[in-house]
């Protein structure tokens, strides 16, 4: 039965295979953080409601078509036009997402961005241009902004580098060690005559390839013998 002195033991006596397995795994960790980008989120509240101020059902039926219509080309193109930068109406959309909470009349907008500035004003931009669509189509209907946009969440591509590499070193040492302890259990190399007893069986003899030995021809098949079943211990 193996302990954990020998699961020790096979750890250092294999340490530098460990080590230089997981320093490859931290290397790949590290060349796929490459591709990853800093991200800000920024966020921002819109509440759609009829101009006399009360809540009912066709407003709230009206929330998914409130929706759509921030989504739609139109409102895509007129985000477009002030900007003063190029960027295709497909790349806006990848940048943009909104979300309706049940029985609500309060819509979210959030945008995706790698500049927190951009991020932010993008946000404020599309809750002003809603607004303006939202009266423009619907006469009866009243759009307030209820807060300026504000980033909720950022990734700091500094920490996912470091996530990717301490990752990648732990699961190819880890991966390293369990292959040599696998081949310790299952295919072990008798060396000492500890080995010997976990095995259940006795050693006969000692052979020492420092030292030279005359082995009778007739004596070869029984050398040859014992050593299949491992029952005589070769020192280095």
């Amino acid at each position: 039965m193996i302990t954990l002195k020998d699961f020790g033991r096979i750890f250092f006596r294999n340490k530098y295979k460990i080590l230089l397995v997981g320093i490859i795994g931290l290397l790949i960790g590290l060349y796929i953080s490459q591709f990853s980008k800093n991200e800000y989120v920024a966020q921002a509240e819109i509440l759609i409601d009829t101009k006399n101020g009360n809540a009912n059902d066709s407003t709230l039926q009206m929330m998914p078509t409130y929706k759509d219509l921030l989504l739609s080309k139109v409102t895509l193109e007129s985000v477009k036009k002030k900007l003063d930068y190029e960027i295709g109406s497909k790349e806006l959309r990848k940048m943009l997402d909104v979300k309706i909470a049940e029985s609500s009349q309060v819509l979210t907008i959030f945008v995706n961005t790698e500049d927190e500035k951009e991020s932010i004003s993008l946000t404020n931009l599309y809750s002003e241009i809603l607004k303006q669509e939202v009266q423009k189509h619907f006469k009866n209907t009243n759009v307030k902004i209820l807060n300026s946009a504000s980033i909720t969440s950022e990734t700091d591509k500094d920490i996912i580098v470091l996530m990717f590499s301490l990752i990648g070193f732990i699961l190819f040492a880890l991966s390293m060690y369990a292959v040599v302890l696998a081949k310790e259990v299952y295919f072990p190399k008798i060396d000492s005559i500890k080995k010997i007893e976990m095995l259940g069986q006795t050693a006969l003899a000692k052979i020492s390839n420092n030292k030279k030995m005359n082995i009778e021809k007739n004596d070869f098949q029984l050398l040859a013998s014992l050593l299949q079943k491992k029952l005589i211990i070769i020192q280095k």
